[in-house]
């Protein structure tokens, strides 16, 4: 190669340089606003990523207090409700045949006080 063209590459890498440079400032304009761009992101990613959590953590409290409430206070009584229920049942099924008993009983003293109070105001 010539002196003459290593002259021509150098003002040819001059000239490259110089329309670069506008390019690379550009480029590092874009990666300082991409950088506080992501910043930014990284920042409110976390503060709302920490409501979350405490959002997370109120929940989970809640849920330990009614597991509490249901464990301490609701199913004991639902238990009561039950067994009380249960044994009314039990006592009237029980009952049941009593009752009807009673009840053809009581038919046939209506029939026979009914059939001496005619057989009385006959005899009057």
């Amino acid at each position: 190669m010539s002196h003459a063209d290593d002259d021509l590459l150098l003002a040819i890498s001059s000239l490259l340089d110089k329309k670069l440079e506008p390019i690379k400032a550009d480029i590092a304009d874009l990666r300082a606003e991409t950088r506080n761009d992501l910043e930014l992101l990284r920042n409110e990613f976390r503060t709302e990523l920490a409501l979350i959590r405490a959002d997370i953590e109120s929940i989970n409290l809640r849920i330990e207090s009614i597991n509490l409430r249901l464990e301490n206070d609701i199913l004991p009584r639902l238990q009561n409700i039950e067994d009380c229920y249960l044994s009314t049942y039990r006592r009237y099924q029980a009952s049941v045949n009593q009752i009807e008993a009673i009840q053809a009983d009581t038919d046939i003293l209506k029939k026979v006080v009914a059939n001496h109070s005619l057989i009385l105001q006959n005899m009057a």
